[in-house]
């Protein structure tokens, strides 16, 4: 199985891992996982490196604290803005009603 695997990683080199496993299932009617076909790619070296994205950092904060130790948002901001995210939520718009 490990070979077939390989050789369909050779003809099929734009396929992910995934992509791979589901194709070896529906191709050999044999399942084989993606973390098992990600393995047997590896332990043959066909893995390659994840491509790296460079970020850049702005010099100074944009939210700047007053003094030192000071997050730059309160608790009570946090608190505020997870309360509103989660009534906004389709899933609790119908469960959670909101107080007065």
């Amino acid at each position: 199985m490990r070979e077939k695997i390989k050789d369909l990683a050779l003809k099929e080199s734009d396929l992910s891992p995934r992509e791979l496993a589901v194709q070896f299932t529906v191709t050999e009617k044999y399942f084989v996982s993606e973390a098992s076909v990600y393995r047997i790619l590896k332990s043959y070296d066909l893995i390659t490196s994840p491509a790296y994205v460079v970020l850049s950092v702005a010099d100074e904060s944009q939210d700047k604290t007053t003094r030192p130790n000071h997050p730059a948002t309160t608790r009570k901001e946090q608190t505020k803005r997870h309360r509103n995210a989660t009534l906004a939520s389709p899933k609790f718009r119908r469960t959670i009603k909101p107080t007065r």
